[in-house]
This record gives C-alpha cells, sequence and structure tokens, in this order.
C-alpha cells in the first residue's frame, strides 16, 4: 500500500509542479487533484481514480483493467469515472493528463455559456 500511495504522491507532485491551476484537494476524504476546486483524479484504496466522461475511450492508454466508481450501496456506479490499480501504474501519468485535460475543457466550455 505504501508504494502505492508513493506513486500517487510523486504524479500528484508533478501535476501541481507542471500546471499552474492544479492543486492539492479531498474526494471523499482522500488526497485528491483539483482544477477550479472541481476533482479529476484521487488516491483511492490501493488504486487510482479519474474522471475521464463514460464515453471516454480508455483502450488509447494499452490494455488496463478498470472498473467505474462505485462508492455507495444503494446507487448505481459513477461511469464517469475509471477505477484504475496499480497493475497499470504506468499508465497513470497518462491518464492523470488526459483527466486534467478533460476537466480543464470542460470548465473551458462552461465559462463561455
Amino acid at each position: 500500500m505504501a508504494k502505492v500511495k508513493l506513486s500517487y504522491d510523486q504524479i500528484a507532485e508533478k501535476m501541481v509542479q507542471k500546471y499552474e491551476d492544479v492543486d492539492h484537494g479531498k474526494m471523499m476524504s482522500s488526497p485528491a487533484l483539483i482544477h477550479n476546486n472541481k476533482v479529476f483524479a484521487f488516491y483511492y484504496g490501493d488504486s487510482m481514480v479519474f474522471k475521464l466522461g463514460k464515453d471516454y475511450d480508455i483502450k488509447q492508454h494499452g490494455e488496463i483493467k478498470y472498473e467505474p466508481l462505485n462508492p455507495f450501496k444503494n446507487k448505481a456506479p459513477m461511469l464517469a469515472w475509471y477505477v484504475i490499480g496499480y497493475d497499470a501504474v504506468a499508465q497513470w501519468d497518462s491518464l492523470a493528463e488526459a483527466a486534467y485535460k478533460i476537466m480543464k475543457e470542460v470548465f473551458t466550455a462552461d465559462l463561455k455559456v
């Protein structure tokens, strides 16, 4: 578990240093990455979770096992959120970048309306 958290921490710090509009935050009491107070990725158990949108083609990052985020017993899974285990840690960086770019596009589009 410590190596999983360390991997998240390294990616999070890299994103915060690289983008001035990315910061550390929280999602369900877990460390998260935020853009304009909106979470786009977070650490969750032995995984990292990315908000990519329910129609996102995850296969562009290779063969990755994933599942939708399902934190609630009596509610449907959150299909826009992809839970990616540590076995795909090599793709976490590119997935964090993709989630950030999607969040930034959505936020920018919302501002134009």
